[in-house]
């Protein structure tokens, strides 16, 4: 990439990390900012990013425990064993949320604390955003572009189909 804005956002999910991957290797050492992958799972997967660069992933697949419905100290096990959940110590995988809900949340707290519309430095800032077709996140993206003037956000133009790989 020949010029980046001082700080970036790159978003997507497991259709999006061949492009998020080249993106990564040309980074310059200097651009702050964060990478946030929505995935099916908790998995890491071994991105080199820059000093000032933070990887997040948001895994679909939450932990749910009697922890998650009271406070660790208010979880009794005999009320999670009543309930069939696990004991607040043991936690399972719960349901899996929806494709781009966690995403689009994700994005809508980042645009919230980064891209205030008065402020002459949202021009360098930039976004790529994936998950291209994903209403959660589409709807954000189309939110941005109306309130926001001279913002950076790059989207995909040829994105895999979700359930075959294949190129649409």
């Amino acid at each position: 990439m020949e010029h980046l804005p001082d700080r970036c956002l790159i978003l997507g999910d497991e259709h999006d990390l061949g492009l998020i991957f080249t993106m990564c290797q040309h980074l310059n050492d200097d651009v702050g900012g964060a990478v946030v992958l929505e995935l099916s799972r908790a998995r890491r997967p071994p991105l080199d990013l820059p000093g000032r660069m933070m990887l997040t992933v948001l895994p679909r697949l939450v932990p749910f425990s009697a922890e998650s419905l009271w406070g660790a100290r208010d979880a009794h096990p005999s009320a999670a064993r009543s309930l069939g959940l696990p004991e607040a110590s043991q936690p399972r995988p719960g349901p899996a949320l929806p494709r781009g809900e966690r995403a689009a949340a994700a994005l809508s707290a980042f645009a919230d604390e980064w891209l205030v519309p008065e402020d002459p430095a949202v021009g360098d800032r930039a976004l790529w955003v994936g998950m291209v077709g994903v209403p959660a996140v589409d709807a954000v993206c189309e939110r941005l572009c109306r309130t926001v003037p001279r913002l950076h956000l790059h989207r995909p133009t040829v994105v895999a189909a979700p359930d075959t790989g294949r190129r649409l």
